[in-house]
């Protein structure tokens, strides 16, 4: 009687630590495409990245910083890696929600879809290394 019980309570165990560490890699990542975005479209636009005043000399040494014509011609090529590394990094997040959505209903329904589980994990792991994640 006690061994089924244990058996639950440490299935409900890993459930949560391994749900746990995902939504933590969600939370990274969520925040990871949000900096990418801000500071891509900080450069284009030339705004200050963020509402905080910079401490930098006066004004009129930092208007000449970044050229417009230098900006211009290095837009193409940062528009191009701002795509590549927000697809990789949109791409991340949709994995870790299928990863969550596996987890969910393995320890609902108690059984797993074992091939989509496996393309899964190989997809994540593929993704990982594009975006480079630690942890």
């Amino acid at each position: 009687m006690l061994q089924p019980l244990l058996l639950l309570l440490l299935l409900q165990v890993l459930y949560y630590v391994a749900d746990n560490q995902l939504s933590g890699k969600l939370e990274t990542a969520i925040q990871a495409l949000d900096n990418i975005t801000k500071t891509y479209y900080s450069f284009v636009n030339a705004e200050p990245r963020s509402s905080t005043p910079a401490i930098t000399p006066a004004r009129r040494y930092d208007s000449h910083l970044l050229p417009y014509g230098v900006l211009q011609q290095a837009q193409s090529a940062l528009r191009s890696s701002y795509d590549g590394v927000s697809e990789n990094v949109a791409g991340l997040i949709e994995l870790i929600l299928a990863l969550k959505a596996t987890l969910k209903d393995v320890y609902e329904k108690n059984s797993v879809n074992r091939t989509m589980f496996e393309l899964t994990c190989r997809s994540f792991v593929f993704r990982t290394q594009q975006v480079k994640l630690k942890g």
